[in-house]
């Protein structure tokens, strides 16, 4: 796909169109997006309210990301995972350290640690860790939230999760430290996951046992689905998660994929026969950076082309 270049945002009014928004962008010989400029139309003039810098290693590993002469975050890596994620801000003696987050990962390259740190007396400060451990197949089995306290780790929370033999989900807990013991308090502790069919789920409260049942039959009610059609997200704006909810009229392929504003796919949520029926799809933009993104439902039934509809989502880190 082209790398967009440029976009016009205009409104019809009095038999003309008048501007509202021009947004430009550059590119390197690999497609990498190095800069975007977003200007707004006043007084007969385009006026630059946000403008964005990108560099990249020679493996194409964003290095970093300037906002204005704002904020500056900076990236390294290991072969293959990010290692550490630096955010700098701009004052009168330059560019200073605000906070930094440094990972870990196993020989499997699965995240391992996270952990968040304050820049203070010009030196980098530990304050929280979220440790994870992993069984069979990647799935995690545990997560462990401390905080640091007199140079030592100290335990705040755990979650732990068990899996069934096809790998789906089958118990989570969530537990407290107090000092001494870990305790279980009922009603708290929430789970997001997705099971081996990729059905999305969210669930509030511990502890949570989960089983599952095949279908073979449905009966559902046609006259409750009477069109094809996509909601609004919500929360919108979100962090670092959403919902998107779509209905079926019929049953047939499809298609539900997010793109950022250079018309980028950055995420294939759904692609896949379905019946007909309501959905709802988690969104998690974890790794994406802040800015209005497009979610775009195609399902193949329902005419000729099929029914598809797009919206926008903004993302605020």
């Amino acid at each position: 796909m082209p790398n967009l270049t440029s976009q016009l945002v205009e409104y019809w009014t009095n038999e003309t169109w008048v501007n509202i928004e021009l947004d430009t962008y550059t590119y390197d010989l690999n497609g990498n997006l190095l800069t975007s400029k977003y200007q707004w139309w006043n007084n007969e003039v385009w006026n630059v309210s946000k403008r964005y810098t990108y560099t990249y290693d020679q493996n194409n590993n964003l290095l970093s990301e300037q906002y204005n002469n704002y904020t500056l975050k900076i990236y390294e890596y290991n072969n293959k995972n990010r290692t550490s994620y630096v955010k700098q801000m701009r004052s009168d003696d330059g560019w200073l350290n605000y906070f930094k987050v440094d990972y870990g990962y196993n020989i499997l390259n699965n995240l391992t640690y996270e952990i968040y740190n304050e820049w203070k007396d010009s030196t980098w400060i530990s304050y929280t860790k979220d440790s994870y451990a992993y069984g069979s197949e990647s799935n995690i089995a545990s997560i462990l939230y401390q905080y640091m306290s007199s140079n030592t780790w100290g335990d705040i929370q755990k979650e732990t999760y068990e899996y069934n033999a096809y790998g789906n989900l089958s118990s989570y807990n969530y537990a407290w430290w107090d000092g001494s013991n870990w305790n279980i308090t009922n009603n708290d502790g929430s789970i997001r996951f997705t099971d081996s069919f990729n059905n999305q789920f969210e669930i509030y409260g511990s502890p949570i046992e989960i089983s599952y049942k095949q279908i073979t039959s449905t009966d559902i009610n046609n006259s409750i689905i009477n069109s094809f059609s996509l909601s609004q997200n919500y929360p919108n704006p979100f962090n670092p998660s959403t919902t998107i909810s779509y209905s079926l009229e019929q049953n047939g392929f499809t298609q539900l994929k997010v793109y950022d504003m250079l018309g980028r796919e950055v995420a294939d949520l759904v692609n896949k026969e379905e019946a007909m029926g309501n959905y709802k799809v988690q969104f998690n933009a974890k790794n994406l950076s802040s800015g209005v993104y497009i979610y775009r439902l195609h399902a193949s039934a329902g005419s000729a082309t099929g029914f598809v509809e797009s919206k926008k989502m903004l993302l605020i880190k």
